[in-house]
């Protein structure tokens, strides 16, 4: 058989990625977007002008979901007068209908004026020290994972 139609399997023959394989990728990613959130939330309290409010229009319905479980937020669009453009979503509707009937309203949203906004007051606060904790353990879990399960398997050619 030539070398280039040999073809890579995890040793013992399995031709599927094995769950600590998958495992270790949820766990990192996890990992990740929950440090990466706890930063992010850090930006905007440190960052956000929570002193002075503008208004922005609702512009549009954004679904998110699936598998028919859908919600719809409004999406806001703001632009400055320096011509910073700002856009987010707010609110939660179970009906596609509902939200849309708030289209054209104006709603508070508060601004950093290099581009982010956020539409409440609850961004100011400092963030939740838990989303830090939660990033760690589960990028600590992510790394454990993958040196205890994956780098001890090695690749074999059938």
């Amino acid at each position: 058989m030539d070398k280039s139609e040999r073809k890579r399997v995890w040793k013992g023959g399995k031709k599927t990625l094995p769950l600590y394989i998958i495992s270790t990728a949820v766990l990192l990613i996890f990992g990740v977007v929950f440090i990466i959130g706890y930063f992010d939330l850090w930006y905007v309290k440190d960052n956000v002008d929570f002193t002075q409010s503008v208004e922005a229009t609702v512009t549009d319905v954004h679904s998110h979901g699936h598998d028919g479980a859908y919600h719809y937020d409004l999406f806001y669009e703001y632009t400055s007068q320096d011509g910073i453009y700002y856009s987010g979503t707010t609110g939660y509707f179970e009906k596609r209908e509902e939200a849309a009937e708030h289209i054209g309203e104006k709603v508070r949203i508060y601004i950093d004026g290099n581009g982010t906004s956020v539409p409440s007051l609850a961004y100011r606060n400092t963030p939740n020290i838990w989303i830090l904790i939660f990033g760690i353990v589960f990028s600590v879990l992510g790394f454990a994972d993958f040196i205890i399960f994956v780098i001890p398997h090695k690749w074999k050619y059938e």
